[in-house]
């Protein structure tokens, strides 16, 4: 009996950055921040910093023996995920229970799948298979009645540069309903709804307008709400994550900075609020409570929303 596995994957990790951070001040007394050697007269700070995002949060073992592998997965994040399993070769085989299926695993669970093994097991089995892993569980149901505060500090006011369906980049399923505010960087970020802490990125400090380099190195904060809606706030300032997974937030508390990581094209906050969607994440329209506004406001491009 020969049993041969290949496995296709695409795991929920976060890329390791350098090792060396260079930081400047620039002719504007800003600091800039890069994983290069910068091209500039200023004096140059080279730091060595310790990458501490780039393990996997989202693992899949095989166990069991040779002649009937188990396959279980631990989910090291604060919230639910769904995961797709679909054999693409099966030669000989059974699984238990039947596969292609979606499976549900919550946030620090560890949990049994399915197991695999010949339906004649005098004959020579094998097989591939592959699978997709999307965030938040498919119960979750956005509640269109709850009220949003704006993600900043109460009395500041920033220009929206990007709204829903943004030409730029807001017009993917995961951002169509996304909102950038134009603020500086380091401007305190405050959770826009409470709820858990599901995932955090803050280890990386360059941003660009190259999105194959710059697409998976934005540090952001995604916070689990009641109703199983994600509110993710992204381009977040190096190291200025101030909560950790499986963190309680409350409505209007501090959870980091703004700042300019990842694909970018300058100091910003990026704010939407998603779901798990017939396996995808697909972001969902909402309304801000903003101080100057008896109503709630769907934010435009061009609107100056007041926090409250």
């Amino acid at each position: 009996m020969i049993v041969a596995t290949a496995v296709s994957c695409a795991f929920l990790t976060t890329p390791a950055s350098a090792k060396k951070l260079y930081s400047y001040q620039d002719k504007y007394g800003r600091w800039q921040y890069s994983d290069t050697p910068p091209n500039t007269d200023a004096e140059v700070t080279v730091q060595r910093i310790k990458v501490r995002e780039n393990k996997k949060k989202i693992n899949i073992r095989q166990v069991g023996t040779r002649e009937n592998p188990v396959f279980q997965v631990q989910n090291l994040l604060g919230g639910p995920i769904e995961i797709q399993f679909e054999l693409t070769e099966a030669d000989n085989i059974l699984a238990e229970p039947s596969l292609p299926r979606s499976f549900v695993i919550e946030g620090g669970e560890t949990k049994r799948l399915f197991s695999l093994g010949p339906e004649n097991p005098d004959q020579r089995w094998r097989y591939a298979y592959k699978y997709n892993v999307v965030l938040g569980s498919p119960e979750a149901q956005h509640d269109e009645r709850e009220q949003y505060f704006l993600p900043y500090p109460t009395g500041r006011k920033f220009a929206i540069s990007q709204g829903f369906n943004g030409q730029f980049s807001h017009f993917g399923p995961q951002s169509r309903y996304a909102v950038d505010f134009a603020m500086p960087d380091g401007t305190p970020v405050h959770a826009a709804r409470g709820g858990v802490v599901m995932d955090i990125a803050r280890d990386f400090y360059s941003g660009g307008t190259n999105a194959e380099k710059f697409g998976s190195r934005a540090n952001y904060v995604r916070i689990l709400h009641d109703d199983g809606t994600i509110a993710l706030y992204a381009h977040l300032r190096w190291e200025s994550v101030l909560v950790v997974i499986g963190d309680r937030v409350r409505k209007g508390e501090v959870i980091a900075k703004s700042g300019n990581t990842g694909f970018s094209t300058g100091p910003h906050l990026h704010f939407a609020v998603q779901l798990n969607e017939g396996m995808r994440l697909v972001s969902v329209p909402f309304k801000f409570k903003s101080a100057d506004k008896a109503d709630l406001v769907t934010p435009r491009v061009g609107d100056f929303l007041i926090a409250q």
